[in-house]
């Protein structure tokens, strides 16, 4: 299982609801899909600064809506992670105020 929260995603195993890993949406996210990308047109490729990942989908149109969904994510979340030149010490991480630090 995939789930797509606010600022990552996160990859769910389905027997026991164990997270496998989490995907921070960053300002290197990128989706890709079709031939020129991957392998067939029912597959999506989704990288950030860390790491890569392949999805194989049942049918393109079901590649396409995950491609729509991860678009809108990345629409509401990649303006808080792109201004990293403005944020303390070139962090890719926004400034969250009122938090406290150890």
């Amino acid at each position: 299982w995939f789930a797509i929260k606010d600022t990552y995603i996160i990859h769910m195993r389905t027997d026991s609801s164990e997270i496998r890993f989490p995907m921070l949406v960053d300002h290197e996210f990128q989706i890709k899909n079709g031939f020129p990308h991957t392998f067939g047109s029912n597959t999506i490729k989704i990288s950030n600064l860390q790491q890569t990942l392949s999805i194989k989908c049942k049918n393109e149109r079901q590649a396409i809506e995950w491609k729509e969904q991860l678009e809108k994510l990345i629409d509401n979340t990649v303006p808080t992670f792109s201004s990293a030149f403005t944020t303390r010490f070139s962090s890719f991480a926004p400034i969250r105020e009122n938090q406290l630090a150890y």
